[in-house]
């Protein structure tokens, strides 16, 4: 699978406001007045991408932690940081000030 050049270039956006609920969360975007909903995954990765935004950075570290098999961590984290960026939780790095 190809990735955009926003996908590897995505980044958090620093005005929402993330609130752990356990291994879940719930984001919060001011903006658009929107609460998104992360499960233990999609927190997962959400957390990692903040500190290491690489698609086989995070992949590895999901694989050390959730028992699947590389290519599943894989195809989970792009469609993760896919839906991020497409519900605005992430930005591509070019749009930044």
């Amino acid at each position: 699978m190809l990735l955009s050049p926003a996908i590897l270039s995505a980044r958090r956006r620093d005005d929402l406001i993330c609130h752990e609920l356990g291994k879940e969360a719930v984001v919060y975007d001011d903006a658009s007045n929107t609460l998104y909903s992360l499960n233990e995954t999609s927190y997962f990765v959400w957390r990692r991408w903040g500190v290491t935004p690489e698609i086989e950075a995070v992949t590895r570290q999901l694989t050390e932690v959730f028992d699947v098999s590389e290519d599943h961590a894989r195809a989970d984290v792009r469609k993760t940081i896919a839906q991020m960026l497409e519900n605005g939780l992430l930005e591509p790095a070019a749009d930044r000030p």
